[in-house]
């Protein structure tokens, strides 16, 4: 029998009911998760002790079942033809789908292969009720009005117009232009396939996510400060120094921080330099890391910036004898607001302050020289309760994703060939629209890797037998589309500075499940069905044989 209870964190209720006599592809599920954790989830799930509900809450029981419980249901509602999910899944009224309400409840499982279960499974679902891979994600998405959106595990998803991402990618692919182009190509013996995956980039996480490794009877280091910081100095020429405390990781973060010093100052960028503190004088920052340094550095650069401001302005209305409330920032200068030419250079302004102290007021606070340092803390989290039936919130800054791969398979060699792909993201306000849409492209490149090429084989001894780059196929150039075409919807995050989101890693989520949800649908024709990573050609040439051996009988 299934399960029959289910707690649900963040809601202290329990649900009874749940999918009778489920399907055997179902139970495995429950009899797999069951033996890798080395607890009877049967047995707990259905359990009224108030030693197993409170055991279930705890998140080494509880993510293992609800993945389960999740995928159980849905290949339930497959086999039986059923159009509907639980709520408890997303906590939400409407049936939100798993593929967008369970990123950000399993903090242990891989962001990529929950995200590429979860769209597999949607499209099964499609497949059984015999509806559009568009259609029935448009059907499930979280409404525009319903966020900030608690999660049941406590969790939280800032914003999102999902609806809107979805649509600017149908628009750009021309999504029913290639519909009409597939139904031609099969008319002529060509399998080409439309892959559509929509799912979430969890980013900027709080240290409090590591809470959850600490048990109440036996907690370790249980931080709860995830910041990030910078100081700024201003020499005597007007040029400005900012100084980052982590380290690079590739990830454009001097352009990031230039901008926004350049436009809070109305400074030239090109007067602006960026350099990093070393291991003994850096300070109170977390660094890269879960889709972070950008909304953290916007964050502290911001902070530095206003204190800077404020000490300009007060230096530049001694020089204008004006009020520092009647003053601006304009075009390089600090100037009297509707007075044009009664102004000051940033040069001038820095100048004076730095070696004119005595002929400005009296004021302890006004030292001399321009220099500002700060902190920035992680700008929404919460501690979990004490009983974890919330979890907290850790990982608050969601973005979202549309990726539609179309891909043309030889069916007798098992390539795969890409004739267009589009990837959609909304990633809140965008600081730098060139280095992000390197980031999406780079992490699409990484998805077509994990869907196509990526795999590491073992002998019967478990060793390693492709550790070497050699060994180990991963794309290349000629291997990925010629043009990755990526288009931005910017849905502000109400909590971050000036609605940053991450981007980091979005591509390498949405591309294995939208890649693989087209090469089944090229292989559509022949039966072919897709349940594992990765898709090489040997895979794929197996599976058409197989599919070919099938059709004959």
């Amino acid at each position: 029998m299934p399960p029959t209870a289910l707690i649900c964190p963040g809601q202290g209720a329990q649900r009874a009911g749940g999918v009778a006599d489920l399907p055997p592809a179902a139970e495995r599920v429950f009899d797999e998760a069951s033996e890798l954790i080395g607890e009877d989830l049967w047995r707990i799930g259905a359990s009224r002790d108030p030693a197993d509900e409170q055991r279930l809450r705890r998140p080494s029981l509880l993510q293992p079942y609800l993945v389960a419980w999740a995928v159980a249901e849905w290949r339930a509602a497959v086999e039986q033809g059923l159009a509907a999910q639980p709520d408890w899944v997303a906590g939400h009224s409407s049936g939100t789908n798993s593929a967008l309400a369970l990123s950000g409840a399993v903090p242990f499982a891989d962001a990529v292969r929950f995200a590429h279960l979860a769209g597999r499974n949607m499209d099964a679902a499609c497949d059984a009720l015999s509806m559009d891979p568009v259609e029935i994600r448009r059907r499930n998405f979280i409404d525009v009005g319903a966020f900030p959106y608690i999660m049941p595990t406590g969790n939280m998803y800032d914003s999102g117009n999902y609806e809107a991402v979805l649509d600017e990618a149908l628009s750009m692919l021309d999504y029913e232009g290639w519909r009409r182009k597939q139904a031609e190509a099969r008319k002529q013996g060509r399998h080409i396939g439309i892959g559509v995956a929509t799912c979430q980039e969890r980013s900027v996480f709080s240290s409090t996510e590591f809470w959850m490794w600490n048990p109440n009877d036996n907690p370790g280091f249980t931080l709860s400060s995830s910041p990030e910081s910078v100081s700024i100095n201003i020499d005597p020429t007007g040029k400005a120094f900012i100084t980052l405390n982590a380290p690079f990781w590739g990830n454009s973060p001097e352009t990031m921080a230039v901008q926004v010093l350049a436009e809070k100052l109305e400074m030239d960028p090109a007067d602006i330099a960026v350099g990093y503190a070393d291991s003994d004088k850096g300070f109170n920052s977390s660094g890269p890391g879960g889709s972070r340094f950008t909304v953290m550095i916007a964050g502290a650069v911001s902070g530095a910036a206003d204190v800077i401001k404020e000490k300009m302005l007060r230096v530049a209305s001694h020089m204008l004898e004006a009020d520092p409330s009647d003053l601006e920032f304009r075009a390089g200068k600090i100037g009297v607001q509707g007075v044009p030419g009664k102004e000051k250079t940033l040069a001038e302004v820095a100048l004076h302050a730095h070696y004119f102290r005595l002929s400005m007021p009296e004021d302890r606070d006004l030292t001399s020289g321009i220099d500002a340092a700060y902190v920035y803390d992680h700008p929404v989290t919460t501690m979990p309760s004490e009983d974890r039936t919330d979890l907290g919130i850790f990982y608050p800054i969601v973005g979202h994703m549309c990726h539609l791969p179309v891909v043309e398979v030889d069916v007798e060699t098992g390539k795969v060939h890409f004739l267009d792909y589009v990837a959609v993201h909304d990633c809140g306000t965008m600081v730098n629209p060139m280095t992000l849409a390197g980031h999406v492209r780079g992490g699409t490149v990484n998805g077509i890797g994990s869907a196509l090429y990526e795999h590491f084989h073992y002998d019967e001894n478990g060793q390693l037998q492709n550790a070497l780059l050699t060994d180990y196929l991963h794309p290349t150039l000629m291997e990925t589309p010629a043009d990755i075409r990526v288009g931005h919807v910017e849905t502000p995050s109400p909590f971050t500075e000036y609605g940053i989101k991450g981007g980091g890693e979005g591509g390498r989520m949405g591309a294995p499940p939208a890649i693989a949800a087209a090469i089944e649908d090229a292989l559509r024709p022949l039966g072919v069905k897709v349940d594992s990573l990765p898709l090489t050609p040997k895979v794929l040439r197996t599976a058409i044989r197989e599919a070919e051996a099938r059709a004959a009988v």
